[in-house]
């Protein structure tokens, strides 16, 4: 195996269904945390509004409950046990505690503190809440615990005490823990779940390729008489037509490109033929210089020149033009060059070789089809050129002693442009 083809490694390929499995992942990846995001914030503050007004509902109660308490003796033996209940059945119960309008403590979760004053945390402060305070009421928090208290108040509305229920924030904390375990969980499946529906879809949809590939191949090979059959509604099939109008395509600038290289070739011959009718050089003789040039305006064309010596010394001039350009104009002139060779010397007088000329060419040309021809025979001892012309463009003569141009014209016919005797009476 040779060629460019042999040595190259084909590069590494990654699948489009990784590509587009990947892109399932971070898609869903991404959109799950930004949601869970958002739903956990959302969470957490509706989580933290729901614990405030708890809260104060609770201490609420409390104070409620203490109001008839702590005009007894002993207040404790009534809400000790209360307290044990909401350290049972609060979330994060931290702390209640009941005092008298002396600020003594008469009710808390630990005996030994009955009976000394409260203390209000140091780093407590009142918080914003949306949560409707009634008169009295308090909100405060820490970086560690939330509290609310409310006044103990007297049948009559007089303040004789108050209560206070403190939670821990981590409360919040281990809801938001379990939402996110819970969110885990749900990205986990979610991620699972497009892993296998992208990979599964993506193999379906792209099964077309692998036929796609063939036909490439194939049309990679030279092969384009077998088109790509593929029947699929997507891309992937209008792929396939794509292909297959571009094999018959292909197909028909082959054989164009064949027949070019063919007609170039051609072309190539009748340029050959055609400088082989030319002269190869110059003519000298005595004192006088005989030279030619030609230069196509198109491939090959009808324009001819000769230049001949004669048995009796003189030398032959000839130039013609076939009408049209190519081929036929290069044949044409290929047949005139034939029969001025055979004729000149022959004919006598200019007059009588174009005359010869004109009734043997005219056999071959094609109605519409006519030449133009100076003939003309220079005799060096004298210095005398006897010409006839058949429609050529006028002769040019430059006269050196005067510094003067002189235009000799003519009123002959081009050959085969008139049938009959027309052409012999013209010239």
């Amino acid at each position: 195996m040779s060629g460019p083809a042999a040595g190259a490694r084909r590069p590494r390929i990654v699948s489009i269904r990784w590509i587009v499995a990947g892109a399932a992942i971070a898609l869903t990846s991404v959109s799950v945390l930004l949601v869970g995001g958002f739903g956990e914030r959302r969470t957490r503050d509706a989580l933290t509004r729901e614990l405030e007004a708890r809260l104060v509902l609770e201490a609420r109660n409390l104070a409620l409950t203490s109001s008839g308490a702590l005009l007894t003796e002993f207040p404790e033996l009534t809400l000790q046990p209360i307290l044990g209940e909401m350290r049972r059945d609060i979330v994060g119960f931290e702390e209640a505690v009941v005092v008298d309008h002396q600020n003594i403590v008469r009710a808390h979760p630990d005996a030994r503190v009955l009976g000394q004053p409260h203390e209000e945390r140091p780093g407590f402060q009142d918080v914003p809440t949306s949560v409707g305070l009634h008169p009295g009421e308090r909100l405060l928090a820490d970086a560690t615990t939330l509290a609310a208290a409310a006044p103990v108040r007297h049948s009559g509305g007089e303040p004789i005490g108050q209560a206070w229920v403190a939670v821990r924030r981590d409360a919040i904390d281990s809801v938001i823990r379990d939402a996110r375990r819970n969110q885990y969980v749900l990205l986990a499946a979610l991620l699972g779940a497009g892993i296998v529906s992208s990979f599964v879809l993506m193999s379906v949809l792209l099964r077309p390729i692998s036929t796609l590939r063939e036909g490439l191949e194939r049309i990679g090979r030279g092969e384009l008489n077998t088109p790509v059959r593929l029947r699929d509604r997507t891309e992937f099939g209008l792929l396939a037509e794509t292909m297959n109008e571009m094999s018959a395509r292909l197909r028909v600038a082959q054989s164009e490109m064949v027949e070019k290289e063919r007609m170039a070739r051609e072309l190539e011959l009748a340029r050959e033929i055609q400088g082989s009718l030319l002269p190869a050089s110059g003519y000298r003789t005595g004192e006088f210089v005989a030279e030619g040039s030609h230069r196509d305006a198109a491939e090959v064309g009808g324009d001819f020149y000769d230049i001949a010596p004669l048995p009796d010394g003189t030398v032959a001039l000839a130039i013609a033009d076939v009408s049209g350009k190519g081929l036929a104009g290069c044949l044409v002139a290929a047949m005139l060059s034939a029969l001025l060779g055979a004729f000149r010397g022959e004919g006598g007088s200019p007059r009588s070789t174009l005359l010869l000329l004109e009734r043997y060419i005219v056999r071959t040309l094609r109605p519409g089809t006519f030449i133009t021809m100076f003939y003309g025979v220079l005799d060096p001892r004298s210095g005398r050129l006897t010409y006839v012309s058949a429609g050529h463009s006028p002769l040019l003569v430059w006269r050196a002693k005067t510094g003067s141009a002189e235009y000799l014209r003519s009123r002959g016919i081009p050959l085969g442009a008139v049938r009959g005797s027309a052409f012999a009476k013209s010239l």
